[in-house]
């Protein structure tokens, strides 16, 4: 018996006929085309992946995560300040914020005053205490504008259409705590701007101050506390355990249906001139 040549002939076998050699090399083709195919679609599928963005609109923020027990400006060439969690004025300690200022607060922080808080803040360059995504004031501190892109591909891979959804975070009410001024030391707010906090702004153990323009879209509440206002924009307030409190040129509008924007409870006083209250 002969044996069988272990090398493979360079000369096509010829009991392979021609029709079937022209059917396998039409597989080798199709199989070269579908792999051609498979490595564009990656290659699509990978710009696909990697058009995550991010803006680069990012503003760097002056963080503050420390309480403050001595005297301190925040200044408007740092601005905006980014509040990481609650902090406190101390006793003896003023915090002074130059006009233009943005203070941001995140994850719920509060500020709280058992020293003095000074707002300087201007007509055209007021202070704002607001939200951490609040994009509105001092640009994008937390850098949460991010935009998801995809891609409609036709039949060949190719791109025909592109879609972009923006992923930033909105702000909220209640986005952060509020400004607790516990302190019988008195307080200045010119011109100040409050946003999307939960406890609004409140007044005890005597916490007193000198209000010129104070736009609030959450309420002020007073317990024991020695204060006077002008130009006050607030949804409601509440006067209560002894307050002594003067109002001159206010709008009071509350959105709530079954509570009364203006109260004023046993042992205290105010004294309201030139105001809106519905």
């Amino acid at each position: 018996k002969s044996k069988k040549s272990l090398n493979p002939s360079p000369v096509l076998d010829k009991r392979f006929s021609t029709g079937v050699i022209e059917k396998l090399l039409l597989h080798n083709i199709i199989v070269v085309m579908s792999t051609i195919k498979r490595l564009r679609f990656l290659f699509v599928l990978f710009i696909f992946i990697s058009v995550f963005s991010f803006s680069t609109e990012a503003f760097a923020a002056t963080v503050v995560s420390g309480d403050i027990g001595t005297d301190t400006t925040w200044t408007l060439d740092q601005s905006p300040y980014l509040v990481e969690n609650d902090i406190t004025v101390f006793p003896g300690a003023t915090l002074t914020i130059q006009a233009g200022v943005a203070v941001k607060f995140a994850n719920g922080s509060s500020l709280f005053v058992d020293g003095i808080l000074n707002a300087y803040g201007a007509s055209t360059q007021p202070i704002y205490f607001t939200s951490s995504a609040d994009d509105s004031v001092g640009g994008d501190t937390n850098n949460d504008d991010e935009e998801f892109c995809s891609s409609e591909l036709d039949d060949e891979g190719n791109i025909v259409a592109e879609f972009c959804e923006s992923l930033e975070y909105e702000p909220y009410e209640g986005d952060w705590g509020g400004l607790i001024f516990g302190s019988k030391d008195q307080s200045v707010f010119n011109h100040v701007i409050s946003r999307y906090s939960s406890d609004g702004i409140v007044f005890y153990n005597g916490g007193s101050i000198v209000s010129d323009f104070l736009d609030s879209d959450e309420g002020i509440t007073l317990i024991g506390s020695n204060s006077s206002f002008k130009n006050l924009i607030i949804p409601d307030i509440n006067i209560l355990n002894g307050s002594v409190v003067s109002i001159d040129g206010a709008v009071i509008s509350s959105q709530d249906a079954y509570g009364s924007p203006l109260q004023v409870f046993t042992n205290s006083s105010l004294n309201l001139k030139n105001a809106v209250i519905e």
